[in-house]
């Protein structure tokens, strides 16, 4: 799984380490934190990207040749890039790195929920991990036999995405059907991953796990705002509020790869649209959010140059959630949310939270993703001209 060193493009071994990005020799654990703390190597990483054809495997291009985040490993040439994603050590690593603990108990693995009885092997009145009947589930799956026998029995990963544990008995149970298959052999599993019927599960379970990913987010960050006997932190779900004008380092126009128009980068790491940006806004007509005035599109240009606007803007606070700090949500007026990747205000803390799990919200952050990769790609081909 990618630590935060290898995401920061350094290899670590035994004693030493190397950024691979700055080429530098980082002796000890404490010199590769410091390291990574500095601007000059926040800038190289950002100048980094990864490789086209592995972006999923997180095999960045280096300055002599190649790195794989989850792995730890550096790869001379593309060939042996190609070769490394195949091997089962890169597929081991990739598939830890995909697992996501929901908090009602299942398990949610790349965009499949895994049940709480799949993942602990219940079948009925029996775990199979275990190969033992029982009467109580919740006092057998948290006994120390059957964490031993989880831990023992790890996940291992079949083709197209198949999830399965080998058991004591010589048979695997597969994950998505939660079903025991008697022959343990590759090609048998192999098998059961193309059969129709495993086919037919998984395609259900991919359609029903968006609905629940969202409830049981929305449902644990809910309870983490309105939890009375909660700590004094969780009561507070905001971290901190940042205005604007001490939020922003840095922000320039580029334009939008997709739909044309403009976007605006925030810090090198946040892209929104220039009317997001400004807090324009559209439903029946243009509205400046944070002025509380209807504009034309004639009118936009002159407006957000204006002293009060500028004012405004400069004083309207980032708000860093508990929940989400990778959100850039602000808070035009007292109780207003903007979320700037969507460009949308609601009403209330309790209904941006519940919108940041929505697949709009996750579909707006995706493309906000992909076009910041897209400008870095540009800017790097601009670069080497």
């Amino acid at each position: 799984m990618a630590s935060k060193f290898t995401k920061n493009a350094i290899l670590t071994r035994t004693l030493h380490s190397c950024c691979l990005v700055c080429e530098t020799y980082l002796p000890s654990e404490r010199d590769v934190a410091l390291h990574i703390s500095k601007e000059e190597h926040k800038k190289s990483l950002e100048a980094s990207s990864f490789v086209a054809e592995f972006i999923e495997d997180r095999i960045r291009k280096v300055k002599k040749g190649f790195f794989c985040e989850f792995c730890n490993k550096y790869l001379s040439t593309i060939i042996k890039g190609r070769f490394h994603v195949t091997g089962n050590e890169h597929i081991r690593n990739k598939g830890a790195y995909l697992f996501e603990r929901l908090e009602n108990g299942m398990v949610l693995f790349r965009n499949i929920v895994i049940t709480k009885e799949a993942w602990n092997g219940i079948i009925g009145k029996k775990c199979i991990i275990c190969a033992i009947e029982f009467n109580d589930v919740k006092k057998h799956i948290t006994s120390v036999k059957h964490i031993f026998n989880m831990l023992k029995f790890d996940v291992q990963f079949g083709i197209y995405g198949g999830l399965y544990r080998k058991t004591m008995d010589d048979s695997f149970h597969c994950l998505t059907c939660n079903e025991v298959f008697e022959s343990p052999t590759r090609a048998c599993i192999s098998s059961h991953f193309l059969h129709p019927n495993h086919q037919e599960i998984y395609d259900k379970l991919e359609k029903s796990s968006k609905e629940q990913i969202e409830q049981s987010n929305y449902q644990q960050k809910l309870s983490n705002l309105t939890d009375p006997k909660g700590t004094a932190e969780s009561k507070d779900p905001i971290l901190k509020k940042v205005p604007m004008e001490r939020y922003i380092n840095d922000f320039y126009p580029i334009k939008n790869p997709c739909l044309g128009g403009t976007d605006i980068v925030i810090n090198m790491r946040t892209v929104v649209n220039i009317f997001s940006f400004y807090f324009i806004t559209q439903l029946n007509s243009l509205i400046c959010e944070v002025c509380e005035v209807t504009l034309t599109l004639d009118e936009i240009d002159t407006h957000k140059v204006t002293k009060k606007h500028e004012r405004a803007m400069m004083d309207t606070p980032v708000i860093v959630l508990r929940c989400a700090e990778d959100e850039f949500i602000r808070e035009v007026r007292p109780e207003i949310y903007h979320c700037g990747y969507c460009n949308i205000t609601y009403n209330g803390l309790s209904k941006i939270v519940y919108h940041l799990n929505t697949s709009n919200h996750k579909e707006c952050k995706t493309s906000s993703s992909w076009r910041f990769y897209m400008h870095i790609q540009t800017k790097n081909k601009n670069k080497q001209q």
